[in-house]
């Protein structure tokens, strides 16, 4: 890659951007089966009522689909687990912020 002092702004995003395009393609394949199997998975997703879930579940298929091609990438398992963390703690806040102002159950505010 080139030094930042050697070229403007728009070579250096050129130069960096086709580094970071063959690293995802070599870790991911092609960039046509994975937006293939994403789509595939949304279609599912967005059968989810929640806007906030249906955005977190979104994330997940997005990493599932990577995994497809590369199974043994730790990173997207990571990833899918930090996005699971995620809808957890959105449940929890709901959970609190109904006991707060309402005081219902965790049932009440499932769905």
């Amino acid at each position: 890659m080139l030094d930042d002092t050697d070229c403007g702004p728009l070579k250096l995003f050129d130069e960096t951007y086709a580094v970071v395009t063959d690293d995802r393609r070599h870790l991911y394949g092609e960039p046509e089966d994975t937006y293939r199997r994403i789509s595939s998975l949304r279609g599912i997703v967005d059968e989810c009522p929640d806007v906030q879930v249906r955005e977190i579940l979104g994330m997940i298929v997005t990493k599932v689909a990577r995994l497809v091609q590369t199974p043994a990438h730790l990173d997207s398992w990571v990833d899918v687990a930090g996005y699971a963390r995620c809808g957890a703690m959105l449940l929890d806040d709901r959970v609190k912020a109904a006991r707060s102002t309402r005081g219902v159950t965790e049932e009440s505010v499932e769905g």
